[in-house]
């Protein structure tokens, strides 16, 4: 689905309703709203915001991919629990895998470089293939 206010994409012009975009952001889902601060915006993160941008909700709610808010694809995963983490691993490394495949296959390239690893916007994350975060409520 679209971010809120994008009209790119046609079958779902105007994107997110009020009530989805505060469902998700509830679930803890990152990156739905225009970037503020320098370091994106200085990058281009801002512009044409939010055409082109958008989240795959994975219908358990617990994993999504955002396109072309931060990167070209970001996998985030929700999990309830300590017990939950391997689970989710699997989840987000099959995933992540599928989408690399589905690049390769579409456009012929792949998301990373021999030199640098994986290819980000930001140049601190170059080469870091998967990074965790946790909060913990």
């Amino acid at each position: 689905v679209p971010f809120r206010g994008s009209f790119s994409f046609p079958p779902c012009a105007g994107g997110l309703t009020w009530e989805e975009e505060r469902e998700l952001r509830g679930l803890g889902v990152p990156s739905l709203r225009e970037p503020g601060d320098r370091r994106r915006l200085s990058a281009g993160m801002g512009r044409h915001w939010p055409d082109a941008r958008g989240v795959y909700v994975v219908e358990d709610r617990r994993l999504f991919v955002l396109v072309n808010a931060d990167d070209h694809f970001t996998v985030a995963a929700l999990v309830q629990s300590l017990e939950d983490c391997h689970d989710c691993e699997h989840r987000v490394l099959a995933l992540a895998a599928d989408l690399e495949m589905i690049i390769q296959d579409l456009s012929g390239h792949t998301v990373a470089e021999a030199s640098f690893g994986n290819l980000t916007t930001f140049p601190e994350l170059c080469g870091v293939e998967l990074e965790w975060r946790f909060s913990v409520s």
